[in-house]
């Protein structure tokens, strides 16, 4: 559901569902879950989420009052949601959304990032999309985490943050968008669990092979 206030927040418009395709409050691969707004320089909201028809966006370009007829699919949920994760009780796939507000090369690019476990059930990953035009269609899923695939390491959840020129930022942040997560590594025995550590790792658009 959507809503918006144009005083504050001190009112607030009648409830709009948005998603086409709708799921159950179970927790589980059915359920719609993980709504998160992102708006654009121009005004557009964007809003992601997932749910039974994998990862999916909405889009009103009139600052909410409207939304498009139809979810547009960016990714599948490849290992299901939710998923064990070692040393911890369990992750989900959690999307996230951001909008390049800035005067820079990537204004108005919307990217979506979230975890999955394409490359096994021992390998949680960051993945990462980005939309061009104003999130009609996403690109390949890229991998974010640097730590080898197909090991024993798990990175989640995530957030995105796309560095502003013009301020301040804390000086491992100096690509154009980074990504915020943590990574359980190693194999906990039964009586240590492995403790989540948190990662910073920045992302180049322009060094990512975007199809």
């Amino acid at each position: 559901m959507f809503s918006r206030s144009t005083d504050g927040g001190g009112s607030w418009s009648t409830p709009l569902r948005i998603n086409e395709v709708s799921g159950d409050c179970l927790d589980r691969e059915n359920t719609v879950h993980q709504a998160v707004p992102a708006v654009g320089p121009d005004g557009g909201v964007y809003v992601c989420w997932s749910g039974p028809a994998g990862i999916v966006v909405d889009v009103s370009m009139d600052q909410g009052k409207s939304w498009l007829d139809h979810d547009i699919f960016v990714s599948e949920i490849p290992g299901g949601r939710p998923f064990p994760v070692l040393g911890f009780c369990r992750g989900g796939c959690l999307p996230m959304i951001a909008c390049d507000r800035s005067q820079g090369p990537h204004r108005a690019t919307v990217y979506v990032h979230w975890p999955d476990q394409r490359n096994g059930p021992d390998d949680t990953d960051i993945w990462l999309s980005r939309s061009t035009d104003n999130g009609m269609t996403w690109s390949d899923p890229l991998r974010v985490n640097d730590d080898p695939p197909g090991g024993s390491s798990s990175s989640f959840p995530g957030w995105p943050w796309i560095r502003q020129p013009g301020i301040s930022t804390p000086s491992s942040m100096t690509d154009e968008t980074t990504t915020i997560h943590e990574r359980m590594s190693s194999s906990p025995s039964p009586e240590t669990e492995a403790s989540p550590s948190p990662i910073t790792e920045s992302v180049n658009p322009l060094s990512f092979p975007w199809t």
